[in-house]
């Protein structure tokens, strides 16, 4: 009877531990996310590498031109997960640390960043997907967002 009784209790408490962020909490940014704003052709495709590592690339178009362009990743490191642009404005990688859920979102921080601070993912229905990056800019707060729907 003690067995049992301490069986019970372990499974309870195991059921009751908070689950760990892992690299499939992010598996519905899967695809090719396309956007408009001001004539220009905003994009985002996410593919998984591995059971740790999501890889993207993303931008913006106008005209026949590309006006931007990252390769992304999102990574596992332990029980850590960050998200990693790489453009060439930047010497290299940036680290920016996730820092949670909230509601349908994702949120991804390097307060120590020039800017954006902060990458925020909203999901939305119908397969849209509401992005921006924020954070202090030359001193002053700026907000950058992008509207997307899902294209594949």
């Amino acid at each position: 009877m003690n067995k049992l009784f301490i069986l019970l209790v372990c499974l309870f408490l195991i059921s009751c531990s908070e689950s760990k962020t892992t690299i499939s909490n992010f598996a519905w940014l899967e695809g090719k996310w396309e956007g408009t704003s001001d004539k220009m052709i905003f994009f985002e495709e996410w593919n998984s590498l591995n059971a740790y590592t999501m890889i993207g690339k993303g931008g913006a178009i106008s005209g026949k031109d590309t006006v931007f362009s990252e390769n992304i990743k999102i990574e596992q490191r332990g029980e850590e997960v960050y998200y990693i642009p790489s453009v060439k404005e930047n010497d290299g990688e940036v680290d920016f640390k996730f820092s949670g859920f909230k509601k349908d979102s994702i949120v991804f921080e390097n307060l120590k960043h020039d800017f954006p601070q902060r990458i925020v993912y909203f999901r939305l229905p119908h397969n849209k997907l509401y992005a921006c990056i924020d954070g202090l800019n030359a001193g002053k707060y700026e907000r950058i967002e992008f509207s997307y729907e899902k294209t594949k």
